[in-house]
């Protein structure tokens, strides 16, 4: 029994010693004390992005996705003197967002996986295909690619051949 007992507190004592060779870092969270928060993070709403224990200038970004998965960036708002920042959320219900900030002296704080709710309107949201062309000058008849994302998320092709035809086509 005394030998059980000694082999527990071996054991405590090593997990006492790692705990306090790791601290309280989470994975991925920077190591400072900026901290980042996002409130009112509606579509189409005014949301109120604030942090703290920075040294201004702040830059503000905010994008889709995550460290995790990956960043989107919709806007860098550099030089920004005050603790907090309104945004109006012109992307839909659901898209998930990080809100990074970075001071003067390089430190950065972040907040993601912030779930954009439903909003009352959607009259932010642009309506307009983004049309991507590559553009390609040649002087025998082949054909070339544009392509057009449509808000609802359909790619569609338009092949251009030479000759001025086009042919749409969804894929």
């Amino acid at each position: 029994m005394l030998r059980l007992l000694g082999l527990l507190l071996v054991g405590i004592s090593a997990e006492a010693i790692r705990r306090k060779e790791v601290g309280d870092i989470l994975a991925g969270a920077p190591v400072n004390n900026i901290t980042v928060s996002a409130e009112g993070v509606n579509q189409c709403g005014d949301a109120t992005i604030g942090w703290t224990g920075t040294t201004p200038p702040v830059t503000l970004s905010i994008g889709t996705g995550g460290y995790y998965v990956g960043i989107t960036p919709i806007i860098t708002l550099d030089n920004i003197s005050d603790d907090s920042y309104t945004w109006n959320v012109n992307v839909t219900q659901g898209t998930d967002l990080i809100f990074q900030v970075t001071d003067s002296n390089g430190e950065v704080g972040y907040v993601q996986n912030i779930s954009v709710d439903e909003g009352d309107d959607d009259s932010c949201l642009s309506t307009d295909d983004v049309n991507i062309t590559e553009s390609i000058t040649s002087s025998s008849p082949y054909s070339y690619s544009s392509y057009i994302i449509t808000r609802q998320g359909e790619l569609r092709r338009q092949n251009i051949e030479d000759e001025d035809k086009e042919q749409n086509k969804i894929l």
